[in-house]
């Protein structure tokens, strides 16, 4: 029995094939691809991309502590500028983080770099259809970041101020929001994956 076909019976049933098309948010969409033949590989991959994204929701999660008490006038001047200092510091290994993110040297969170692969895509059999899976796109503007290619400091945001640091708590709770979808989806396609893999062994 045909793990592609099962896989496509099982994501059919639980509604989630529009997700795992190859059209893109805001008509985004290089036309590259990652393509996997093995749906543990496979597996293994969005586990990968799932754990990045987790390391980058708490970054900016602690981040955005840092704004929040940042942004309370109870603090000094000198003080919001060690919580900027550290709140730098965060944003620079959310960079990193990024970066890191390869297979095979394409990046997977790395969206404006020229390398980076829009989908990931299973296709055991030439003859089936493939399972896309479209990687997150993670907007650098909500990092403090024009490109994660460089190391260019562009537009980061601050929490010297009380007035900075409010702006901050707005462009961190975006970010957060669009990392939480990201790993909903990663999750739930994991989860899938997993559920075909389980129908298979019992036909076999």
């Amino acid at each position: 029995m045909k793990t592609t076909i099962l896989l496509i019976l099982v994501f059919t049933q639980l509604d989630y094939v529009s997700s795992l098309t190859l059209s893109t948010q805001n008509g985004v969409d290089n036309g590259k691809k990652i393509t996997i033949n093995n749906s543990d590989k496979m597996t293994e991959l969005l586990k990968y991309v799932e754990q990045n994204l987790v390391v980058l929701y708490e970054i900016l999660q602690r981040n955005r502590v840092l704004a929040v008490k940042a942004a309370n006038g109870i603090y000094t001047p000198r003080q919001r500028g060690n919580f900027n200092q550290s709140f730098q510091e965060m944003f620079k290994e959310a960079a990193r983080t990024i970066r890191r993110a390869k297979y095979n040297n394409y990046p997977l969170l790395e969206f404006t770099n020229q390398k980076w692969a829009a989908h990931l895509v299973l296709k055991l059999d030439r003859k089936d259809e493939p399972v896309v899976y479209s990687l997150p796109r993670i907007y650098s503007q909500n990092y403090g970041y024009d490109s994660w290619s460089h190391n260019e400091k562009i537009g980061w945001p601050n929490v010297k101020t009380t007035w900075e640091a409010s702006a901050a708590l707005g462009d961190i709770d975006k970010a957060l929001g669009q990392l939480d979808s990201e790993l909903t989806l990663v999750r739930a396609v994991i989860q899938r994956l997993n559920i075909a893999k389980k129908v298979d062994h019992k036909i076999k």
